[in-house]
């Protein structure tokens, strides 16, 4: 369940740019070498990178526009530069207001650009102490290599796997589920599965969540992720405790399960972005 957690929106009113000289310049994220079909540039003495690039690497997903803001909802986090602007607003929340389709939203606090972002042969050049700024990401220099070093766990904003770890260790559930209809069935199947059934198999013979075939293993959530009431019944539930709660879909006999180590992975850039975000906000 895979979430994306910003989108990067951009205004069409362009500023067109001679490529600068052309510097041998690396850029290299956790390790591993971002590639690019334009290379990055020094500029007025500013490190220039290409935004596309860079950002899909931090897990953004980058979106033109028009002049319009838009941004994924599922997220809590987004961006908004247009070219040749001296701020970039970051936002952690959004608000819908006016009329018919107008759309605005409101951003959190800017980030001063201390040079403007420039197009240079269709690609998008932005300063990479911006993107630091912007993403909480920690960006270093080294001069001896011409590479561009940015890391996803120190920095201003950045985040330790330790505190990922126990980030998912407080906030995250794993939950196995049979829905019904019935409550009645319901009921009976609250009790055969206290007495010791196979869980699995009754979910697959009376369950009919479609999603459990997906994910037999069970959900992996955090707060909001599902209904309200199945949150707080899985969270007043011990690890292998077996308890009955209703909403909207139905009956649910939820089984907690313990969390994994490997369901860690697949939410790790999710957790990444809230810590973020959260530590923006108290900068804010």
């Amino acid at each position: 369940m895979k979430k994306i957690f910003g989108i990067l929106t951009l205004s069409l009113t362009l500023l067109f740019a001679a490529p600068a000289m052309a510097e041998d310049i690396s850029v290299v994220l956790d390790g591993v070498k971002i590639e690019f079909d334009v290379q990055p540039q020094i500029m007025e003495d500013y490190t220039m990178v290409p935004m596309r690039a860079v950002f899909e690497a931090l897990d953004y997903d980058v979106i033109w526009q028009g002049d319009i803001n838009a941004f994924d909802r599922q997220s809590d986090r987004f961006i908004y530069m247009a070219i040749g602007a001296d701020k970039m607003l970051v936002g952690n929340e959004s608000e819908f207001y006016g009329q018919s389709d107008t759309q605005q939203y409101l951003y959190d606090h800017s980030i001063e650009i201390p040079r403007p972002a420039v197009i240079i042969d269709d690609r998008t050049l932005v300063p990479v102490r911006a993107i630091s700024e912007a993403s909480g990401f920690k960006v270093d220099w080294d001069g001896d290599t011409k590479t561009v070093i940015i890391k996803s766990d120190t920095g201003a904003y950045g985040v330790t796997d330790g505190e990922i770890t126990e980030y998912y260790k407080n906030n995250y559930y794993r939950a196995k589920h049979i829905l019904v209809d019935n409550e009645k069935l319901a009921n009976e199947l609250l009790k055969r599965a206290k007495q010791g059934e196979d869980f699995d198999k009754l979910v697959k013979e009376y369950g009919t969540d479609p999603g459990m075939e997906q994910y037999p293993e069970g959900y992996v959530f955090n707060d909001g992720d599902m209904v309200e009431s199945f949150e707080n019944c899985t969270k007043e539930l011990k690890e292998n405790e077996i308890g009955l709660c209703k909403t909207d879909y139905g009956y649910h006999i939820i089984s907690r399960e313990a969390l994994r180590d490997e369901d860690m992975e697949d939410v790790t850039s999710e957790i990444r972005h809230i810590i973020i975000s959260k530590n923006l906000g108290k900068e804010g």
